[in-house]
Protein backbone atom coordinates (compact mmCIF):
# COMPACT_ATOMS: atom_id res chain seq x y z
CA UNK A 1 0.00 0.00 0.00
CA UNK A 2 2.92 2.35 0.63
CA UNK A 3 3.65 2.27 -3.15
CA UNK A 4 0.57 4.45 -3.61
CA UNK A 5 2.48 7.26 -1.89
CA UNK A 6 5.05 7.29 -4.68
CA UNK A 7 4.53 8.61 -8.18
CA UNK A 8 6.50 6.86 -10.91
CA UNK A 9 8.83 9.41 -12.39
CA UNK A 10 11.88 9.77 -14.60
CA UNK A 11 14.74 12.20 -14.14
CA UNK A 12 17.36 12.96 -16.77
CA UNK A 13 20.90 14.08 -16.09
CA UNK A 14 22.29 15.73 -19.21
CA UNK A 15 26.08 15.95 -19.32
CA UNK A 16 28.09 17.69 -22.00
CA UNK A 17 31.42 16.31 -23.16
CA UNK A 18 33.19 18.91 -20.96
CA UNK A 19 31.47 17.46 -17.86
CA UNK A 20 28.93 20.26 -17.27
CA UNK A 21 25.43 19.12 -16.34
CA UNK A 22 22.10 20.82 -17.02
CA UNK A 23 19.92 21.92 -14.12
CA UNK A 24 16.80 23.96 -14.79
CA UNK A 25 15.14 26.62 -12.68
CA UNK A 26 11.51 25.81 -11.96
CA UNK A 27 9.07 28.31 -13.50
CA UNK A 28 6.58 27.71 -10.68
CA UNK A 29 9.15 28.00 -7.86
CA UNK A 30 11.82 30.59 -8.81
CA UNK A 31 15.09 29.88 -7.03
CA UNK A 32 14.40 26.11 -7.06
CA UNK A 33 16.48 23.99 -9.41
CA UNK A 34 16.17 20.44 -10.69
CA UNK A 35 17.17 18.08 -13.46
CA UNK A 36 14.65 17.66 -16.28
CA UNK A 37 12.09 15.19 -14.98
CA UNK A 38 8.43 14.23 -14.96
CA UNK A 39 5.82 11.60 -14.22
CA UNK A 40 5.31 8.41 -16.18
CA UNK A 41 1.88 8.24 -17.81
CA UNK A 42 -0.29 5.11 -17.43
CA UNK A 43 1.00 2.33 -19.68
CA UNK A 44 4.09 4.33 -20.69
CA UNK A 45 7.50 2.67 -20.48
CA UNK A 46 10.16 4.53 -18.46
CA UNK A 47 12.43 5.01 -21.49
CA UNK A 48 9.56 6.47 -23.54
CA UNK A 49 8.72 8.80 -20.64
CA UNK A 50 12.35 9.88 -20.47
CA UNK A 51 12.42 10.86 -24.14
CA UNK A 52 9.01 12.56 -23.90
CA UNK A 53 10.10 14.62 -20.89
CA UNK A 54 13.44 15.41 -22.51
CA UNK A 55 11.62 16.87 -25.50
CA UNK A 56 8.91 18.64 -23.49
CA UNK A 57 11.29 20.25 -21.04
CA UNK A 58 14.42 21.06 -23.07
CA UNK A 59 13.49 20.43 -26.71
CA UNK A 60 15.89 17.54 -27.31
CA UNK A 61 14.98 14.37 -29.21
CA UNK A 62 16.37 10.85 -28.88
CA UNK A 63 18.84 11.44 -31.71
CA UNK A 64 20.37 14.35 -29.79
CA UNK A 65 21.46 12.28 -26.79
CA UNK A 66 23.28 9.08 -25.90
CA UNK A 67 22.09 7.12 -22.87
CA UNK A 68 25.13 6.27 -20.77
CA UNK A 69 23.41 4.57 -17.86
CA UNK A 70 20.34 4.19 -15.72
CA UNK A 71 19.47 3.03 -12.24
CA UNK A 72 19.05 -0.71 -11.83
CA UNK A 73 15.94 -0.43 -9.65
CA UNK A 74 13.42 2.25 -8.72
CA UNK A 75 14.65 4.86 -6.26
CA UNK A 76 12.37 6.31 -3.58
CA UNK A 77 12.80 9.34 -1.44
CA UNK A 78 10.79 11.00 1.27
CA UNK A 79 9.76 14.64 1.03
CA UNK A 80 8.61 16.76 3.96
CA UNK A 81 4.83 16.65 4.38
CA UNK A 82 4.48 20.38 3.71
CA UNK A 83 5.91 19.89 0.18
CA UNK A 84 3.57 17.07 -0.86
CA UNK A 85 0.99 17.60 -3.60
CA UNK A 86 -1.56 14.84 -4.10
CA UNK A 87 -3.31 15.90 -7.31
CA UNK A 88 -1.94 12.91 -9.23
Amino acid sequence: MKDLLYRRNVAIILRRSDGCVLVCERADYPGSWQFPQGGIKGGERPEAAMYRELHEEVGLKSEHVEVLGRTRDWLRYEVPERWLRREW
